[in-house]
């Protein structure tokens, strides 16, 4: 009876070490998994931070040629006017000195 107390006792212990050994070395795994997600998940905010910072240089390029070729629109109105101008008193000018005459 005391050889199979003993016997049991043996078993328990060796089933216990090995559930304590297959534990800890589950725990090694689990964070390596951990940390390679983490290293993935890091790696793809990379990866985003660097497209963004593409697509933003990409758009201040865009909004600085049409933004040029607004002021060159501008520049190009601004002298019609100008011209315009001119004209008109020019025009004025002519009438004045009709009315005077």
């Amino acid at each position: 009876m005391k050889a199979v107390i003993l016997v049991l006792a043996v078993a328990g212990v060796l089933i216990a070490l090995a559930m304590w050994r297959q534990r800890t070395a589950e725990k090694p795994k689990a964070l390596e998994k951990l940390r390679s997600g983490v290293e993935e998940a890091l790696e793809d905010v990379e990866g985003r931070a660097r497209e963004l910072r593409v697509r933003a240089e990409k758009l201040r390029g865009e909004a600085r040629t049409r933004l040029q070729e607004r002021v060159h629109e501008l520049e190009a109105r601004q002298r019609d006017l100008r011209e315009r101008l001119d004209e008109m008193k020019a025009e004025a000018r002519r009438l004045l000195e009709r009315a005077k005459a």
